[in-house]
């Protein structure tokens, strides 16, 4: 005798019977519901859960004399290949259900999404959605995890569900989801649903056509990549910067230049982060042929020199921050020699001897938007410098010093001073009073400012610095937290300069060498 699938209030029946539990207990309830869901109210494999559940100790009879069982670990238990398969089987034959619709939509959504996003991207007239939760829990289709949640039985039963549609409407039923999201969610609750609508929306995105549409739709992918952005989900913000800047298409550059700019700008952060330097490369040159002015060009250029510090070519950064500083009205001399170095320093030396230490602790705010990009290549060449070309850092150090002496203090002012006390410390100069007294300036300046740029600031005041003045010991633990704010900020290089010199004092004040050898397998991990 063939036997089909029990409604689930036999299935709630046949386990009160079977366990000997009350039928109308709340938790004997949700237990043959979660029963009922994994095993598509087939008897046969009813019982085969249920022993499975007993072998695996999720049910079972205690001390008590009653049987006790994990119902959020069963409800996490996979469904068996044989139950998937019979669900699949019946999905197929939906075709004239009035349900159907409502799976499809369900099935758009993903493998969870909330009871209200399901309402709202929903619309089947004459149909209740509680009979419509009753009719897929009670075939097995769809979990309702709680009031707020439901969950697919299992990924193949949604795809099934989700291959009913037809594949010439699969981007207009996304792209209607995600326009009833948007009309039908609350204002107030839009950055709550953001992701939500534009995951909908970007499936469907090449049928959006008029020009509001398109703003409406870039805005949207801009809100959801700046969310996503400021929670470190840099894949999935680069996902939706990128599919903005598709919407809107080139031509959008001179109806929407500001819109079109933030979406490449953020999509440079995001893509640079998650290593797509390739795509990164893309839109850096978008910009650069698009950009109506430096200021808007600078982001691109830094992202492209970061990408080349990446593989190694510091040459090149070094040209490209040459011709840049040009562009900016400070050129580097053709030709660098000994020479030009003391002239400059000379300069510098004098200049700053009119400020006292309360003067350069108070010096107004960089506000040039071109001064503040200048320092900002100077810093970059610098990093370069010391891989390939260490001479050109007193000069960049320099040139720096008299912009921050000229026109006032910028996020890169304190490591810029750090590293002039380095010179000051060094073996041609050999001013340790004058080094130790600008290396307390840069700290104070740097914490004036809230710890702008400290890595690097420790790593020169405490690494090359104070070390001519106070014991080992006294600069261990501000290396220490140099390298560990550097790894959180992404200043690697800075990190792990502060690390080594860590482990070269740690040496010399005589610590056990297997104790620095276990310290640095810490701290590289």
């Amino acid at each position: 005798v063939p036997l089909g699938r029990l409604e689930i209030d036999y299935t709630h029946e046949f386990i009160s019977e079977t366990l000997c539990l009350p039928p109308n207990l709340k938790s004997m309830k949700q237990l043959a519901n979660a029963v009922h869901h994994k095993t598509g109210g087939l008897i046969l494999y009813i019982k085969n859960f249920m022993y499975e559940l007993c072998e695996e100790g999720l049910l079972c009879f205690n001390v008590s004399r009653r049987w006790q069982f994990d119902l959020d670990q069963i409800r996490q238990k996979d469904i068996s290949d044989d139950v998937v398969e019979y669900l699949k089987h019946r999905m197929a034959k939906l075709a004239k259900s009035r349900y159907l619709l409502g799976l499809r939509v369900a099935s758009c959504l993903g493998s969870s999404f909330s009871v209200n996003t399901f309402q709202r991207a929903v619309d089947m007239k004459g149909v209740n959605l509680d009979d419509f939760v009753q009719f897929v829990e009670g075939n097995g289709f769809i979990q309702r995890v709680n009031q707020s949640t439901m969950h697919w039985a299992h990924d193949a039963v949604q795809q099934a569900a989700y291959k009913t549609i037809s594949s010439s409407k699969v981007e207009s039923l996304h792209l209607l989801i995600g326009g009833r999201l948007l009309v039908r969610t609350p204002k107030e609750d839009i950055d709550e649903c953001v992701f939500d609508i534009v995951e909908q929306m970007n499936k469907g995105f090449n049928l959006i056509k008029t020009p509001e549409q398109k703003f409406d739709g870039a805005q949207l992918n801009l809100h959801a990549g700046q969310k996503a952005m400021s929670s470190l989900s840099f894949h999935s913000a680069a996902k939706y910067f990128v599919c903005g800047i598709k919407i809107l298409g080139d031509e959008f550059w001179g109806d929407n230049y500001d819109l079109t700019l933030s979406l490449h700008q953020k999509a440079l952060e995001a893509l640079f982060a998650i290593g797509d330097c390739e795509s990164m490369d893309t839109i850096a040159a978008n910009i650069l042929a698009n950009a109506t002015c430096f200021e808007d060009e600078v982001n691109a250029h830094l992202y492209q020199m970061r990408h080349l510090s990446s593989i190694g070519q510091s040459n090149e950064v070094i040209r490209k921050c040459k011709d840049l500083l040009r562009r900016l009205g400070e050129p580097l001399p053709t030709e660098i020699c000994k020479n030009v170095i003391i002239e400059e320093f000379v300069a510098t030396k004098a200049k700053l001897k009119a400020f006292t230490e309360e003067d350069l602790l108070t010096l107004p705010d960089m506000t040039d938007k071109n001064k503040l990009a200048t320092m900002l290549f100077l810093s970059y060449t610098v990093n370069a410098a010391i891989l390939c070309q260490p001479f050109l850092i007193p000069l960049l150090t320099f040139r720096g010093m008299n912009l921050t002496l000229d026109h006032g203090v910028s996020s890169l002012s304190a490591s810029c001073i750090a590293t002039y006390g380095c010179w000051l410390v060094n073996q041609q100069i050999s001013d340790f009073q004058e080094g130790f007294r600008i290396g307390q300036v840069a700290t104070k300046l740097m914490n004036r400012r809230g710890g702008e740029n400290k890595p690097r600031v420790f790593s020169s005041v405490y690494g090359l610095i104070n070390v001519w003045r106070q014991p080992f010991q006294a600069c261990l633990d501000k290396l220490l937290e140099g390298y560990e704010l550097g790894m959180r900020q992404g200043d690697i290089d800075n990190a792990f300069g502060s690390l080594a010199m860590y482990g070269h004092m740690t040496t010399c004040c005589g610590s056990p060498l297997q104790e620095i050898v276990e310290n640095y397998r810490l701290y590289c991990k």
